[in-house]
């Protein structure tokens, strides 16, 4: 139990004393949480030397807590300009949303209009471009581009008044939709139609939603609605849509093999 606290220690004063780092007697330390924290505390201060290539890779990691020590790292200067913006905006679509909201704030120091660009489209009725929620969006929105919050809220007070979804509201709409759909008690097969649709939407948001509310609700899922989901399994675009397809295929058909909670 003490052994990562040692390994912590030994590295903060590679720091101090400025001891080459052999990339290579890091790398078994990187899958240990802990460990790997500390070795990203020490890179961040060697960003001249640091091994770019080695801390991209390291966001293929399925650690989320690595994925995000990741980013903060690549964030420090001397790294942020060695950087290549699109890895921030790919970021942006991760499943872990609080990976999400460190490539944003990354993406925001590497490029504000592409960060803004990335939010507006995020929001917009059109196919998304880039992976970030509606919420995320709002917020990074509020910091770095206010002059187009008054319309945001413009819309918002219309759809509470009975409005439709217009330039900023439709996928967000929708991914609402299909959310409530997965607490639907007696949901018709009108409802896992609809749902089954939605998995082929253009906003990645819509697609993880259709497809979590399929998990939750299990049963009488359309066989289409399946085949969707298989295909799901492997969509180019989103880890996030890939992650819920997964996790809704298991949902569904742990009622085929009688795994079921009690």
């Amino acid at each position: 139990m003490k052994q990562p606290v040692y390994a912590k220690q030994r590295l903060r004063v590679s720091v101090s004393t400025r001891l080459p780092l052999p990339i290579e007697r890091l790398r078994p330390l990187l899958q240990d949480t802990s460990v790997c924290k500390a070795v990203m505390y020490v890179l961040a201060r060697h960003t001249a030397s640091a091994p770019l290539d080695d801390l991209l890779l390291l966001f293929d990691s399925t650690n989320p807590s690595i994925r995000s020590a990741d980013l903060r790292t690549l964030r420090q200067p001397g790294l942020l300009e060695r950087v290549d913006g699109e890895f921030f905006l790919n970021a942006t679509g991760d499943a872990d949303h609080n990976v999400r909201n460190e490539a944003l704030k990354a993406l925001k120091e590497k490029d504000p209009t592409m960060a803004i660009a990335c939010c507006l489209d995020a929001l917009s009725e059109n196919i998304p471009r880039y992976e970030v929620s509606g919420p995320q969006a709002f917020q990074l929105l509020q910091e770095i581009h206010p002059a187009v919050i008054p319309e945001i809220v413009q819309e918002a007070r219309s759809l509470l008044q009975g409005g439709v979804p217009g330039r900023f509201f439709s996928a967000l709409a929708l991914s609402s939709l299909a959310e409530a759909s997965g607490e639907s008690e007696r949901p018709t097969p009108e409802l896992l139609a609809r749902l089954g649709e939605l998995l082929d939407w253009p906003h990645w948001e819509v697609r993880m939603k259709a497809a979590q509310a399929l998990g939750k609700l299990r049963r009488n899922i359309p066989d289409s609605a399946l085949r969707r989901l298989l295909a799901l399994q492997s969509d180019p675009r989103s880890r996030a849509v890939r992650e819920a397809a997964n996790e809704a295929l298991a949902e569904i058909l742990s009622l085929e093999t009688g795994i079921e909670d009690d």
